[in-house]
């Protein structure tokens, strides 16, 4: 599909493509006769405007059918759209479902079956840019979880949060010259069970990491990692 340009001086597509893929497929069948089955649809579109930036959208719906959890329709998409040259702009929205594991469920000692699926809906907007060897990103993130599984003390059996809130910022900064290449990452997380009003366990608010590489050769690989997790002092 091509769009002619006007004379408003508006912007324009003039170029659009559009495809689909529908599939369906058993998942797992457990020797307890559970059956998890999940069926997919997606839809994927690039619009390219007279000035050649792109935009891209994509969609999709899955439908989960588990004989021991009933069924569930969730929903996802995202947008990404080449602002200028090296920029770009993205905004994601989706939805989740995942029925317990069979370890967290019946493992002997440590599983508990009178757990519940976990559901969630999140959304992320950020901002890419590239200038030469270095990369430059920052996303803001909210997801908010009904039922999450965790574990924790007196007994650190799993069992459902009735629901939970995580929020935060996640810049990145990234270089790659010849044979070396850094990467900073830090993370800012604020966490909350929305019933007791607590933070989330095993969720530290600061969160850093520094990956250096150096490739002297085609066949040699060398890295350095560091991480960092603390709480706000």
């Amino acid at each position: 599909m091509r769009v002619g340009e006007g004379d408003d001086g508006r912007l324009h597509i003039v170029d659009l493509h559009v495809e689909g893929v529908v599939s369906a497929e058993v998942l797992r069948s457990t020797p307890v006769g559970r059956i998890e089955a999940a069926a997919n649809a997606q839809l994927h579109a690039s619009a390219f405007e007279d000035s050649g930036r792109p935009m891209h959208f994509e969609a999709g719906v899955r439908r989960d059918d588990n004989d021991a959890f009933g069924t569930e329709t969730t929903l996802r998409s995202g947008l990404v759209w080449e602002a200028a040259h090296g920029l770009r702009l993205r905004a994601n929205y989706g939805e989740g479902f995942r029925a317990p594991s069979l370890g967290e469920l019946f493992f002997p000692g440590f599983g508990n079956p009178d757990l519940e699926p976990e559901t969630s809906e999140s959304w992320e907007l950020g901002v890419d840019l590239d200038r030469g060897p270095w990369r430059f990103s920052i996303a803001a993130f909210d997801f908010d979880l009904e039922g999450q599984i965790v574990s924790g003390p007196p007994s650190f059996l799993p069992f459902n949060v009735g629901r939970a809130e995580s929020r935060g910022v996640e810049a990145e900064a990234a270089v790659d010259v010849r044979a070396f290449s850094a990467r900073l990452q830090t993370t800012w997380l604020d966490t909350e069970d929305l019933d007791t009003g607590e933070d989330l366990l095993r969720r530290p608010p600061w969160r850093s990491s520094l990956v250096l590489t150096w490739r002297p050769t085609p066949e040699w690989t060398l890295n350095t990692v560091a991480r960092e997790d603390r709480a706000i002092v």
